[in-house]
């Protein structure tokens, strides 16, 4: 409720950044986007793999998946990346609040802005986290909980490497890569012995690192002031080429996962030729203009990277398909 109190328009104890008072509070609106419920496209980013998993798994074993069975995998999945999305960028608001105060792109965030109070902020959390652990034992069996823990601890730990190390986004990709271990294990490829899984895992590490690092280009002069390490600072003067070479092995992992299960025509033609076509247009596509990032163009080629995935998603899923081992 808006109020002209005087005592209404203290900083809140504890808290080192400058809230607003109440009349710009909005509980309801500060949850929501503290977990990033008004960007749902940023949970496919780490929904695509374990989908990509999923398909792998059917063409490894040989064995045909009813579609029913197929796409309800994918659904559990789809919630609980969500689920997990939710808690650890609410997480993630609580340990920048500091910081995003500092950079115009995420001044607007709820802490930092006076939507919501650090201590509403810390219940949302523990809400989120409790759902989290509870949808997961209850989609997918309590021994999912392992199975998931080392993506959660890995995806919290990422707001403090930003910190401390300038490779973070190795960080983020680790924990995208941890998701394919549920989605291994719940098709039935079982928990050990599986060298086909292995091109996949390094294949998400390197496309997560490579699309953050266009992303981090949004903020990466504001990073330099803010004490905020990333690789979009770090190799600026080189970042095409790093680029370039994360792109490479993201097509050589790409590659190698296709040969050894024995990927048909399609897949080689609409899933790793398509692939290579937009690495070239993303990292042509990054300019610096008199010493800075071109505006938006970091975001735009983020952006084309969801689309991207969604490509390959709906490539993979026809390959099962045509191959009769997705059975409708």
């Amino acid at each position: 409720m808006p109020s002209n109190s005087k005592e209404h328009q203290q900083k809140e104890k504890g808290d080192n950044v400058s809230e607003a008072t109440d009349s710009n509070r909005n509980l309801m609106r500060g949850i929501f986007e503290l977990a990033r419920l008004h960007k749902p496209e940023l949970t496919l980013l780490a929904w695509y793999p374990s989908v990509w998993t999923l398909c792998l798994v059917i063409h490894t074993l040989g064995q045909p998946m009813g579609a029913f069975d197929f796409f309800s995998m994918v659904f559990k999945n789809y919630l609980i990346v969500a689920l997990t999305h939710s808690t650890c960028c609410t997480m993630n608001d609580i340990l920048d609040r500091n910081i995003d105060g500092l950079i115009p792109r995420t001044a607007s965030r709820p802490l930092p802005s006076g939507m919501v109070s650090l201590r509403t902020a810390i219940f949302a959390f523990i809400g989120w986290a409790a759902v989290t652990l509870s949808t997961t034992a209850y989609l997918q069996g309590a021994y999912s909980l392992v199975l998931w823990t080392p993506a959660w601890i890995l995806s919290l730990l990422y707001p403090l490497g930003k910190r401390f190390i300038d490779f973070p986004q190795l960080i983020l990709g680790s924990a995208c890569a941890w998701v394919l271990l549920p989605a291994w294990v719940n098709g039935g490829g079982g928990v050990f012995g599986r060298e086909e899984l292995t091109p996949m895992v390094f294949f998400i590490i390197f496309w997560i690192m490579y699309i953050d690092m266009f992303y981090a280009t949004m903020d990466s002069e504001h990073d330099i002031s803010a004490g905020v390490r990333t690789l979009a600072v770090t190799l600026k003067p080189r970042i095409h080429f790093y680029l370039s070479l994360l792109a490479g092995l993201q097509l050589l992992c790409l590659s190698i996962l296709a040969y050894r299960v024995e990927r048909s025509a399609l897949f080689w033609v609409l899933g790793v030729g398509v692939w290579a076509v937009n690495n070239v247009w993303h990292i042509s596509g990054l300019r610096i203009v008199d010493g800075n990032w071109a505006a938006g163009s970091g975001h735009t080629i983020f952006v084309r990277n969801i689309g991207l995935g969604l490509w390959l998603t709906v490539v993979e899923v026809l390959e099962l398909w045509s191959n009769g081992r997705l059975a409708f």
